[in-house]
């Protein structure tokens, strides 16, 4: 009895450690994201990029390939976009 009681709580235990530690299950890939500035003159574009295809084709997928092809950095909220940094 002892020992299922034993056996039954380092489940519970390295179970439990996976959950607080999700990162080292599945690491988190970095979402392409952007900051409006108030007057709404500037965008900043912030675009990772993915070192692997599937998290490429990933990401085409959910943003469109169009977003993904905007580098990171400082634009001027015009059409088409002008960079400043």
């Amino acid at each position: 009895m002892k020992r299922v009681v034993a056996t039954a709580l380092l489940v519970f235990v390295i179970v439990l450690g996976f959950v607080f530690d999700a990162d080292a299950i599945a690491p988190r890939i970095p979402y392409p994201w952007e900051i409006v500035f108030e007057d709404a003159n500037r965008i900043l574009y912030m675009t990772p990029q993915p070192h692997s295809e599937w998290v490429l084709a990933d990401l085409i997928e959910e943003f469109g390939e169009e977003r993904m092809e905007i580098r990171s950095g400082l634009y001027y909220n015009t059409a088409p976009l002008q960079n400043i940094y």
